[in-house]
């Protein structure tokens, strides 16, 4: 219910300390990772996977109106299990890798998941029926 006393700027500051109150909350979530990871002496595969999984957070997030439909996280799942092989098949970098280094491969993975869940859904989801009954 809008008033006069709402004000729209304010609602955009609400958003925007949503959007990175959930990703502070993915990336503690995905802070475990790293550190079991680095148990078993393999913490460039634990950064890795976690620029992976959190990039699909991210995506979850992005396109969270589609949250309800099954469909979509049948291929949420499925990009996973495309992008975990690669993850642990490429030889990663022992060292430390800075994380701007990382970013190119990060959003591309994030947009090649938006693209996959576009296809899906234009694939999916029916066009709503016309006004014009003929």
């Amino acid at each position: 219910m809008d008033t006069w006393l709402d004000d729209p700027e304010d609602e955009q500051r609400e958003k925007e300390e949503r959007s990175r109150m959930a990703a502070f909350y993915i990336g503690i979530a995905l802070l475990p990772l790293i550190f079991l990871f680095d148990h078993f002496g393999r913490i460039d595969l634990g950064l890795n996977l976690f620029l992976c999984l959190g990039m699909n957070a991210i995506v979850i997030r992005i396109r969270s109106e589609l949250k309800k439909y099954v469909w979509f996280w049948v291929v949420m799942v499925l990009i996973v299990a495309v992008e975990l092989p690669i993850v642990f098949t490429v030889k990663w970098p022992r060292q430390w890798v800075p994380a701007v280094s990382l970013l190119p491969i990060g959003l591309a993975a994030c947009l090649v998941a938006l693209g996959v869940i576009k296809l899906v859904e234009n694939v999916m989801v029916k066009d709503p029926p016309s006004d014009k009954d003929e």
